[in-house]
C-alpha cells in the first residue's frame, strides 16, 4: 500500500506555518499539524479531540461544584 503522503500532489501550509493539508491525486486533502516537538503529524482527529477533551474537562468542574454543594448543604442539615 502506498504511502498517501508521498503520493501528495501539493502540500499547502497555512500562514501561521502551524497546519497544512496534504492534497492527493485524487482531490482528497488531508490536515497535518505541527506539534510542540516541531514535528508534523495527522491530524484528521485533532478537533474532535480537543471537543472531547473540552467537554471532560467542563464535566468534571460541574462534579466539583455540584460535590461542594452538597458537602455545604450537609454541613448545614447535619443528621
Amino acid at each position: 500500500m502506498p504511502n498517501p503522503v508521498q503520493a501528495a500532489e501539493r502540500f499547502e501550509i497555512a500562514a501561521s506555518g502551524l497546519d497544512a493539508t496534504a492534497v492527493l491525486s485524487s482531490g482528497t486533502r488531508l490536515p497535518f499539524r505541527k506539534g510542540e516537538s516541531g514535528r508534523w503529524g495527522f491530524a484528521g482527529f485533532a478537533d474532535d479531540a480537543e471537543d472531547r477533551q473540552n467537554r471532560a474537562l467542563r464535566d468534571v468542574d460541574l462534579v466539583r461544584v455540584s460535590a461542594a454543594d452538597y458537602e455545604r448543604a450537609a454541613a448545614r442539615n447535619p443528621r
